[in-house]
């Protein structure tokens, strides 16, 4: 048969400190926001200019493969509309809170 040992307490000079929280900077915080929209940005753009060149490649006759295409076209519209959907939420959440009584 199997024995169980009691549950010891962690003695107290071995509990490290909880590390602590670096005080909330709102500037650093809407610095990466900021960032985040850039680089999503520059992401949708590049799927924009992907589809475009895959479209040029088309139809000057470089490239015949029409699946690949629609698909790199496919990805960028729809990067876009998410974009835009995105920027439609930002928007009516700015509008809401420039509206609110204070």
């Amino acid at each position: 048969m199997m024995k169980l040992n009691a549950l010891q307490p962690p003695r107290i000079d071995t509990v490290k400190p909880a590390p602590e929280r670096p005080e909330a900077n709102p500037a650093a915080e809407a610095s990466s926001f900021g960032n985040l929209l850039q680089s999503t940005f520059d992401q949708v753009n590049e799927l924009q200019l992907k589809g475009d060149e895959a479209v040029r490649q088309m139809v000057s006759g470089e490239n015949t493969d029409i699946h690949n295409t629609m698909i790199t076209l496919q990805k960028a519209e729809v990067s876009f509309e998410l974009m835009v959907q995105v920027r439609n939420k930002i928007v009516a959440a700015y509008d809401q809170i420039k509206n609110m009584q204070m």
